[in-house]
């Protein structure tokens, strides 16, 4: 059953997913929305929508959002740490830079890489109807970058990149 119409946090998420496959940021196995199975293996990249505010009177919220990038880190003091980062700086800087970059090599714009990210959703609608047609309508209107963070945790580098994204459950554009 495809989410309720108004749960715009897990359209976004799901947006998101549907966006960074479309650029070869991953796989579906290991690029996935925050609700996920908690089975997954590294590397692993979630997009997270932690907070969606309405914007009053327009049908569309004000959402904080986190692409979270998990890379295996060094596990012991013989292994190759110099590949590792070198790994785990590719997968992040391959996802971090997705959202920098706009189709037709114009300069970056948040309203084109916000019109990418609605493509995307819809494209992923029409490739699977059961799970993200809900998506079929989803409008990202801009995308702002936040923060960059990151962390060691246990044996996994974590990077994230913070965004705040205005969009709308369905088609207001």
């Amino acid at each position: 059953m495809a989410a309720p119409y108004h749960y715009i946090r897990s359209k976004l998420d799901r947006a998101l997913v549907a966006y960074l496959l479309a650029r070869n940021c991953g796989a579906a196995a290991d690029v996935v929305p925050g609700k996920c199975g908690l089975s997954l293996t590294l590397p692993l990249t979630i997009c997270w929508t932690e907070r969606a505010s309405p914007i009053p009177n327009t049908g569309s919220y004000t959402c904080r959002a986190a692409v979270i990038v998990n890379t295996v880190g060094p596990t012991d003091a013989g292994e190759d740490s110099a590949t590792v980062k070198a790994d785990s700086d590719r997968r992040a800087g391959l996802t971090f830079d997705a959202f920098r970059t706009i189709d037709d090599d114009s300069e970056w714009d948040s309203k084109k890489i916000a019109a990418q990210l609605t493509a995307a959703a819809r494209a992923a609608a029409i490739a699977n109807p059961a799970a993200d047609g809900d998506l079929a309508d989803f409008t990202a209107l801009d995308v702002q970058f936040g923060d960059e963070e990151g962390s060691f945790e246990g044996a996994a580098w974590v990077e994230i990149l913070n965004l705040t994204i205005i969009a709308a459950p369905s088609n207001v554009s």
